[in-house]
This record gives structure tokens, C-alpha cells and sequence, in this order.
């Protein structure tokens, strides 16, 4: 192999740290190598004699951040120095103008931003207080004539319109089951007609936060869980509970809220208020069956019991 002179090994040697090959290139051929020693430096030769003499530049390999081959250098800065409160249309205008026209288009730019992290500070949105475009301005006499047939009226009745009784298989997405509602006034009042009938018969329902899944019907037959099952058993709950009127799945749903309603005291062994008369409510729906309370369990519900814990008295007193 060709050795090169020394005095041109010295220099590369010397300018090599801290320069790309591109820029190593462009400068040797500035030293006037090329006429004294009859040589020729392009980047490809320039790069194999620093791998032949052990030179490194120490430079980044791969081309720097914001390089790109298809859009002119120094755009990227360019676009981000003008972009605050532009459009992308008013961005591609831009970069059009500067370096040609069809430099770049709509989509190019949009994907230019992203790519380039540049943010020109505007959401697509209506701010608070913008004026919208067509404030003040008329419907023309065109429009209007072609938007006529369509337009609702004041008093119209829509054609899909049900009158009051109107009875409607829905599904309750916060419980995932099908309910059957009824409309009870206009507009649009809807009730569930499972609940409608239970009032009838037996005024409010009772405020216990709880419902009852049909897999909960089935366990409180089987006294078991799904998972504990045969089909066999799953099949027969499911028979009775089919057998049951609404009013007797509502007492089932009433006493799956009574087991969850909580305990009729707190942490310090004090008298729960908001508790006990959740289930006062319910129980009031039994008397009507023939339940009855004991003495000692009303005076539990009321908050007289020996058991409970002064309210005035501190944590810790006995």
C-alpha cells in the first residue's frame, strides 16, 4: 500500500479530532497537498487513511439531528423561528416562499412539525372569547332555500316521537342487563317499570345502594357460588328465579342490600344514623308481610343501646 508523505500524515494526525471526514476533506484539499504531492482527497480516502494511520475524529457517527437529504439545510430552524401562532397553511406559505415553491405541502408539514418537535402554540381549537367566522353574518337567501325542508320548527313533533305509557326494552349499561322502561312525562322522561311496580305496592324504595345480579339470584338458592355450580343446580336457581313475580326479585334485591349495607356503628363503637335508617326503610317494607322488631333491636336502630359510645366522649375514655 502507498504510503502518503509524512507531512500530510502530520496534518491529518493534527486535524482530524473534532471533524467530521466531510469537513476534513474540504480542508486538506485547501492545503495545496493535491499540487506538491500529485494527490487526490475525496471523502472515501480521506476515511480510509484515518482508519490505516489510527486516527479518530471523535464526532458523532451518522448525520446530526435535523439533517435531512430531501429539504434544504437550516430549514428546520427556519420553520421553528417563525412557527409560534402560524397554521400549517401559513407555515407552508412560508417555507415555500424562502426556498421554492413546492418545497413543501400541507401534509409534509404537519408531519414536519411532529418529527422536528416543533409546536407553534395552537390547539385547533376556539379559545375562550375568539369571535367565531360567521358572526353577524345572514344565512343567504340560497342556503336557506336549500336548508328549509329539513329544518325542525318550533312545536314540531319529531317522527320519532312516543307518547306517555310507551314501554321500551333497553339495556342498563351500568348494570349490563336489559330492563324494561316506561315513559312517564314529556320530553323524554324514562323510569324502569320494575321500580314503578315495587312503589305501587310498596312506596319508595328504600336507599341502599345495592342492586342484585342475576348470578346473585341464582346463590341465594343454591346457597353457592357460580364457580361451586353444576349446570344442573345453575339451571334449576335460574327456573325460580323465572317462577319469582317482580315483587318477590325486588325483595331478594332489598335483602342482598340489607347483607351489604354495613355495620349500625363505627370505628368507636358510635350510634350510625345514616346507616340504621337505610334499613329501618327496608324493614318498613316487611312490616307490611308481618315482620317486627324486638325491643333491643330497635333501640340498636335508634341509637339507644347500652352498647354504643357517647358521641362526647373522647377516643380513649372508657
Amino acid at each position: 500500500v502507498w504510503k502518503w508523505p509524512q507531512e500530510v500524515v502530520d496534518w491529518l494526525g493534527t486535524n482530524v479530532p473534532g471533524r467530521t471526514t466531510k469537513e476534513v476533506t474540504e480542508l486538506i484539499n485547501q492545503q495545496g497537498f493535491d499540487e506538491k504531492y500529485g494527490m487526490v482527497f475525496t471523502e472515501d480516502i480521506v476515511k480510509g487513511a484515518k482508519s490505516r494511520y489510527g486516527f479518530k475524529s471523535g464526532t458523532p457517527m451518522g448525520n446530526p439531528k435535523g439533517y435531512s437529504s430531501k429539504y434544504p439545510e437550516g430549514m428546520a430552524e427556519y420553520v421553528a423561528s417563525i412557527a409560534q401562532g402560524k397554521s400549517t397553511a401559513e407555515l407552508v406559505e412560508a417555507v415555500n416562499r424562502k426556498y421554492g415553491a413546492g418545497t413543501i405541502g400541507i401534509r409534509q408539514m404537519k408531519a414536519y412539525k411532529k418529527n422536528h418537535g416543533i409546536n407553534t402554540g395552537l390547539t385547533g381549537q376556539f379559545e375562550p372569547g375568539s369571535t367565531p367566522a360567521n358572526k353577524g353574518k345572514k344565512m343567504s337567501p340560497e342556503a336557506y332555500e336549500k336548508c328549509a325542508p329539513t329544518m325542525f320548527r318550533k312545536g314540531q313533533t319529531p317522527v320519532n316521537h312516543k307518547p306517555v305509557g310507551t314501554e321500551s326494552v333497553r339495556r342498563n349499561y351500568k348494570r349490563n342487563q336489559m330492563f324494561v322502561y316506561v315513559k312517564v312525562a314529556e320530553p323524554n322522561i324514562w323510569r324502569m317499570k320494575h321500580i314503578m311496580e315495587w312503589e305501587k305496592h310498596n312506596g319508595p324504595v328504600p336507599k341502599m345502594g345495592s342492586y342484585m345480579s342475576m348470578s346473585g339470584m341464582r346463590r341465594f338458592f343454591t346457597g353457592k357460588d357460580e364457580y361451586q355450580c353444576s349446570q344442573e343446580e345453575k339451571e334449576e336457581a335460574a327456573n325460580k328465579v323465572a317462577g319469582l313475580s317482580m315483587e318477590h326479585q325486588m325483595l331478594l334485591v332489598m335483602s342482598s342490600g340489607l347483607d351489604n349495607e354495613g355495620d349500625v356503628y363505627d370505628y368507636y363503637l358510635h350510634h350510625n344514623a345514616e346507616r340504621c335508617e337505610g334499613i329501618k326503610a327496608a324493614y318498613a317494607v316487611l312490616e307490611k308481610y308481618g315482620w317486627s322488631f324486638t325491643e333491643e333491636e330497635s333501640q340498636i336502630l335508634n341509637g339507644t343501646h347500652e352498647f354504643y359510645v357517647p358521641e362526647e366522649k373522647k377516643e380513649g375514655e372508657k
